[in-house]
Parts: C-alpha cells; structure tokens; sequence
C-alpha cells in the first residue's frame, strides 16, 4: 500500500488518550485508522496544512469528561455560544486537544470495524461523494462537467458535479475551502484520488502545480481576472487564494518585509486586530515586517484597484477610495505607473493566503477581477504620488522606507499610535468631514496605544535622533579618521507627532517641538524603527529639513558584528 508511506506526528498526550479509550481494541487496527484519519486531513499528499477552524458544535458529553478530570465546572454552566467563542480563541490548547483525542477515539471505536480498502480512482470517473461514503465512478462522458470539491478541518468533505458553470458571487467562507475544476481542464485529468476508510484526497503529480484553492465555491474565472504573480516558484506553489468583495470591510492590513508583499489581513466590524494573521507568520517575519494599514470608512468605498505586473519584482498596489483619493502600497518610485493595471468598481480583491509559520516573505499572487470593464493601463500622466526623498533616504539600499502623505485641511478627528514606550509615534489616521480616511505610518489598529484627537485646529511635530547600541562600535578607520561608511552609521530617528484642538497649548520644558495650524499637507516615511515627518505646502521643492545633515544608519533593527 504506497500510500501508507506518509507519516504524520502526533502529540504523545493525545496518542495517550487515544491508546486509553480504545484499550479494548487492537493497537495496529486504532494506529492504521488514526494514520488514516491525519493524513487524510491534508487535500491532497505533500500539501500544505489548511489550518481551517474545527467545528465549535463539539458534544458536550466529550467536554464533561474532561471538564470533571481537570476540575472546571462553570465551562458547563455556560451557553453554547459562550463555550463556541471559547474554543475559537483557545482551540490549540492543551483542554481542547484531550477533547479532540477523545472525540477521535469515539469516531475509530465505533467504526472499527468498518473495511480498511484502499481505492485510487481518477477524479474524472468519480461522482458525487460525501465523507465516510464509498467511492462510485463512472464513465466520465456519462458525468457533469464541472467539478466541486469541498475542504473543511478534517480533510476533502465532498465531491459533487454541476451541469453548468457557476457564476461567481460574493460571499466568504472561513471554515471551508473549495477547489472547482471542470472536465476541458489538462489539471482535471491528471488528478487521481486516494479513498480509504470514508475519507479521501487528491493525489497531484510532483511535476504539477497544484490546483487553485479558493473562499468560495463560486470563484472568478481565472483567466478574466487581473494578476501579478511573483516569480518565486515555492509561492506559486501554495495557490490558497481569497476573493473578497470590500464593501462590509473597514480596512486593510498589509505586512511587508523590505518591500515585499509578505501577508494581508482584512478588518471586519468588530474585528479590529490583524494580530491573527501576525501570529501565523514565521518568527523572524514577525520581527522585521511593517505593518501598512489602509482604512476604508462606512461611509466610503474602494473605486479603483491596480496592480503592477513586474515579474520577479515586489508587488506595488494603487487603491483608489471616492473620498479619500489614492493610496500606494508597496515600494514608492518613478516607475511605479510603468506596466500597472488597474480595475474599477465593482470588484473583488484576490490574494493569496500566507502559509502559516512558513519561512517565505513574500506572496505568491495579488489582484483584482471586476465584473465590469476589463483592467487598463495605468495613464502616464496620471497623477498618483506626492513622494520625495527623506533623512530617511540616505543610504535606504537595505531597508525599504515606506511613504505615505495625507492632507490635513477638513480633519475631524486624528488618532495617533504610539510605541507603548516613550510616546514615539508610530502612525496616524486622519478622519475627515467628507467621511473619507486616511493613514500614515505603521497603524497597528487594535493592538498599539491610540489617542484620537476630535476637531483639531493644531498638529505638534518633534524629531529626535539617537545613536542604537545594537550596531557595530568601530567607527574609525584605519589611518584615525572617522569613517564614512554608511555600514558604520548608527542614527536612529523618532517622531512624536501631537494634534492640539486649542490652540494654546504647552509642551514639556527644554523639548524642542514644531507647532503648525491644520493646513497644507503631511508626509510620513517609516521603517522598522525609524520614523520622520513633516508638513509641506505642495509647492515646495528641495531637499527636507535636516537631510542634509542627517547621520542616518538604514540598518536599524538588526544586529551586525
């Protein structure tokens, strides 16, 4: 049986509880029906977990038994929806895990006996077929042409077969995923499919890309939408792709590690944090991502999204909203109009899913499908930045800066996030009467300290450097002279940024702040840890205060010996 040569880890705690409520069974009969079970999980051989959301309906019988061994009884006084909300904050735990063992172990005990036949049978023969049913095939010429297949937490949960296409509609699912195929595609036919104990998964060939994994069982057709893929094979490899519709979100958080596009979250009412889909990133991505948010206000909406198709190159995002005007996201330079396409409403955003803990920085696809007009070439004229370069800009040949600007006529409110030490400003979102949003920074929403300002009348700028220990000390040169090379630079720059609604105010003694009325426009680059600002009429020209001077090491945040 080749296929029994996968292996899969499980927790010694759980094979305990396993081997305990099964003792009246054969071990090689409980072993070969848990292999079954795990590897079946996966959608298809060698894939990548899903880590979809197990179900919350869990049967409190299970519950009470563990709830009496490890004394917490007011989890059964509590309702259902209590205990659902629980688990899903909870669900890798140490108690839901004896829940999950004991479950498993109720599932092999009262299927023992069911036969152990292992089955491959091509994908195009099969028909409809649902979890813990035998496989049925058929003559493919006799079948429906197009292909469903359903994924939740435990693995493919069915197949089905459709007469017709179906159109793509809005919606999004979180508990399950939907790979959908139809007869006249090649992937189709290479597909075959391992069916064993009730369960089944793809079996993909190791020279084919595998199968698209989608949200929604009605996906856009693919070829209709407007991509950029990145030329990285190991992320094209993971194709678990979202399409969302923007209108019930109210932002967007995107991760980017020196530019490249590493995760995206989207913000629902009432689910502020990203922290999430920051938890899911391999470590070292955590410590060195930006985090880029972009607000999308109730009384607003997304026009306009483009997409720069640069083979190989970081992604670069255009998002245009009716009332706050354009965004970029991504690395900021004169080229960015060259080869960007942009699609206007309606439309459906699409990325990839991050691969959980993976060490890869960077997304494998990025863009948009409209039902409307196909997307277009970005205009040269078009008008789609305000960036110059910065004090941060010196040396900039390791870390990427990130630009945002906003202007500060008509605010109604301002909301600051600072660092939870020394007050250093992180980002800002700008609230306007016109209903429209706008951010600046790194706006960790839900997760940093926010101070939001209503009617400002003043905004309080104040930079300060600082020389960060973590560098290399040696800072002369061979002869005893000082050193030029920027490897040796070690300035640091925070802002502090202040929004005043009187304009009569007072700042700490011996601190030098730049106080300025509510006018012209502001303009923000951040990194890691570096932060600058300052408030530019739109007509000025020449370098930024303080860039001529500025002693500025780009390498923050990382240590070198």
């Amino acid at each position: 049986m080749k296929a029994a040569a996968d292996t899969i880890p499980v927790h010694k705690s759980c094979y305990a509880v396993l081997k305990k409520e099964c003792a009246s069974h054969d071990i090689f009969a409980i072993n070969i029906r848990l292999w079954a079970v795990a590897a079946f999980r996966k959608p298809w051989n060698n894939s990548q977990p899903l880590f979809l959301p197990y179900p919350t309906n869990v049967d409190i019988s299970l519950i009470e038994t563990v709830v009496k061994e490890i004394g917490m009884p007011q989890l059964l006084d509590m309702p259902a929806e209590v205990v659902g909300m629980i688990q899903g904050y909870s669900e890798r735990s140490l108690f839901w895990r004896s829940v999950a063992a004991r479950s498993l172990a109720t599932y092999i005990s009262e299927t023992i006996d069911q036969p152990l036949e292992f089955q491959t049978t091509p994908l195009t023969e099969i028909m409809d077929w649902k979890r813990g049913s035998a496989v049925t095939s058929t003559s493919p010429k006799l079948l429906p042409p197009f292909v469903t297949i359903t994924i939740d937490s435990d693995g493919i949960r069915s197949i089905s077969r459709q007469g017709h296409p179906s159109e793509y509609s809005i919606g999004r699912s979180t508990s399950t995923t939907y790979i959908v195929l139809s007869q006249d595609d090649e992937m189709l036919s290479k597909l075959d499919v391992h069916n064993m104990y009730g369960r089944c998964r793809l079996v993909v060939p190791p020279d084919m890309e595998p199968p698209r994994i989608w949200n929604t069982p009605t996906p856009p057709a693919w070829s209709s939408c407007n991509m950029s893929i990145n030329g990285h094979d190991s992320s094209r490899k993971w194709p678990r792709l979202t399409a969302v519709n923007l209108d019930g979100i109210t932002g967007i958080t995107f991760f980017l590690d020196l530019g490249s596009l590493a995760s995206i979250h989207l913000h629902y009412p009432g689910e502020p944090s990203a922290m999430d889909t920051y938890n899911k990133m391999g470590s070292t991505l955590r410590s060195f991502c930006v985090w880029i948010y972009v607000p999308i206000s109730k009384d607003d909406q997304v026009t306009a999204i483009g997409v720069k198709r640069d083979l190989g190159k970081p992604f670069s995002l255009f998002i245009q909203t009716e009332k706050s005007g354009d965004i970029i996201v991504g690395p900021h330079n004169e080229s960015f109009k060259d080869n960007c396409f942009v699609h206007t409403a309606p439309l459906t955003f699409i990325y990839q899913q991050l691969k959980q803990w993976d060490t890869t920085n960077e997304l494998g696809f990025v863009g948009t499908y409209s039902a409307g007009e196909p997307a277009r070439k970005m205009e040269e004229d078009f008008p789609v930045d305000r960036y110059e370069r910065s004090p941060l800009s010196l040396h900039s040949f390791v870390e990427t800066i990130y630009f945002s600007w906003a202007p500060l006529e008509g605010v109604a409110s301002a909301v600051v996030y600072k660092r939870r030490h020394k007050g250093v400003t992180r980002g800002i979102i700008l609230h306007y009467l016109n209903g429209g949003s706008r951010a600046l920074g790194q706006c960790r929403v839900g997760v940093d300290v926010a101070q939001e300002v209503f009617l400002p009348i003043m905004i309080c700028i104040k930079i300060a450097s600082r020389w960060d220990g973590r560098f290399i000390d040696d800072t002369d040169s061979e002869d005893g002279e000082e050193s030029e090379s920027p490897w040796q630079r070690r300035t640091v720059h925070s802002a502090r940024v202040e929004f005043q609604s009187e304009p009569e105010h007072e700042h700490p003694a011996g601190e030098q702040w730049c106080c300025k009325p509510m006018a012209d426009i502001l303009k923000f680059w951040c990194m890691i840890e570096n932060t600058f600002c300052t408030v530019r009429d739109g007509t000025e020209v020449g370098p930024i205060p303080g860039a001529a001077t500025a002693d500025l090491h780009m390498l923050s945040g990382r240590r070198y010996t």
